[in-house]
């Protein structure tokens, strides 16, 4: 079985992170059964080379705060299913 990753949204937001003060993003979707569209509950989804991570509540929602802007690549992994992995750009900016 496949995981189907939807409605990913990756933006940057308005304030500085943390301890960097840098930007930093938010990266928000839903994980879904790719053969039912049915929602994935307890998968989890982490960006590669990094310290974030989730795992979707019960309508298969995850959201991943404090992110750095930039490429990243997702991890999507869930018991009984493949595992996925998807490139991410983000999400232009509106003025």
């Amino acid at each position: 079985m496949w995981v189907r990753l939807v409605a990913v949204l990756f933006v940057a937001a308005c304030g500085p992170g943390p301890a960097t003060g840098q930007s930093t993003g938010v990266i928000e979707g839903r994980v879904l059964d790719a053969d039912s569209n049915a929602p994935l509950p307890r998968t989890h989804v982490f960006v590669v080379e990094s310290m974030h991570g989730a795992v979707t509540d019960s309508s298969g929602r995850f959201r991943l705060e404090g992110v750095r802007p930039g490429p990243k690549r997702l991890y999507v992994s869930r018991v009984g299913h493949e595992r996925r992995a998807l490139a991410l750009r983000p999400a232009p900016t509106v003025p």
